[in-house]
């Protein structure tokens, strides 16, 4: 019995340690929303402005709750593979990523906005003129899943752009925090090609290009969950933790498969997509070289960072094949 208890403890540290830094995530967030809140009451005056962004907070509690209930009660593994050192890793990513991922989301908004309005005047038009707002949104919504689609295929089938993205898949023990692990190089493209849509044709970008981004960074939070489903028959239409999880698998016959962010349907259209839907694979990079926390001492950890953080750019002089260095 004492031999049991061991881990239960470990895992309830390890729960108790993730609500506390998901909380700071939350803190990034919230301190990103009042920022963009000010900056756009600069511009546009007061009216509605705290009305826009203020429901956000409550779905993002809500979401924070809902992955780390069903980690606990329904976890692909109860126990971590590494000793709790990826997980480490992965709240490091998110702690050092997360002020310029969530911060610079609207920046980056306002950024692209005047770009479309100055140097490429002309080259988009707001079809909620014509259409209801909805309909618009779920068209740049379909638009920038399948350029997301389109990219992630490039990020795995291009040497220079799986050097980075490797960085990503690095993770062995996926958690809600494994999305954050992603190499600054590609945290802006990842949001201009989501966003790029809502920029040509999608109207108010100031509103609902900071709403969509925030909304799909946790849906990313919870396809790279602990949770065992494959959300029953929604697995046909929507990416679901398992499903993602064969993307980051182990497995030769899984590797450059489910490459999906939000809908499946691409992966079956372009025959990209794994059939198992009750399998959940090994993860991790195969390549021993990979920069790894040796021990949870946090100045091993912040060694590990720096030296993942420069490990595609090391590789960019390697002649080691792009297969065989993942």
């Amino acid at each position: 019995m004492g031999a049991l208890s061991k881990p239960k403890g470990r895992s309830t540290y390890v729960v108790v340690t993730g609500v506390v830094l998901a909380a700071i995530v939350l803190a990034f967030e919230w301190r990103s929303l009042l920022a963009w809140i000010k900056v756009r009451s600069l511009l546009e005056g007061l009216d509605d402005v705290f009305v826009d962004y203020l429901p956000l907070t409550v779905p993002a509690l809500i979401a924070l709750g809902v992955i780390l209930v069903l980690e606990r009660i329904i976890p692909v593994h109860r126990t971590s593979t590494t000793g709790g050192r990826g997980l480490a890793e992965d709240i490091l990513w998110m702690l050092m990523v997360a002020p310029v991922a969530v911060f610079g989301t609207f920046w980056f908004a306002r950024g692209l906005r005047w770009v479309f309005e100055h140097p490429l005047a002309g080259a988009s038009v707001d079809l909620t003129e014509y259409l209801p707002f909805g309909v618009v949104f779920a068209i740049c919504f379909v638009l920038g899943d399948f350029l997301g689609w389109s990219t992630h295929y490039l990020k795995h089938r291009v040497p220079l752009f799986w050097r980075f993205h490797s960085v990503h898949h690095s993770a062995i023990d996926l958690s809600l925090f494994t999305d954050a692990r992603v190499h600054v190089v590609e945290v802006f493209i990842n949001r201009l090609v989501f966003s790029l849509p809502f920029f040509v044709i999608g109207g108010d970008v100031m509103l609902t290009v900071p709403l969509f981004l925030v909304g799909r960074l946790w849906y990313a939070r919870f396809i790279h969950a602990n949770i065992r489903t494959n959300l029953g028959p929604l697995r046909h239409v929507i990416v679901s933790p398992q499903y993602h999880r064969m993307h980051h698998s182990l497995e030769a016959r899984d590797i450059d498969m489910n490459y999906g962010a939000s809908l499946t349907v691409w992966d079956r259209i372009f025959g990209t997509q794994v059939p198992e839907s009750d399998r959940y694979p090994e993860s991790g990079l195969n390549d021993p070289t990979f920069p790894r926390a040796r021990s949870m001492n946090p100045i091993e950890l912040l060694r590990s960072y720096g030296a993942q953080m420069l490990y595609p750019f090391r590789h960019l002089a390697s002649k080691v094949p792009v297969r065989e260095a993942a």
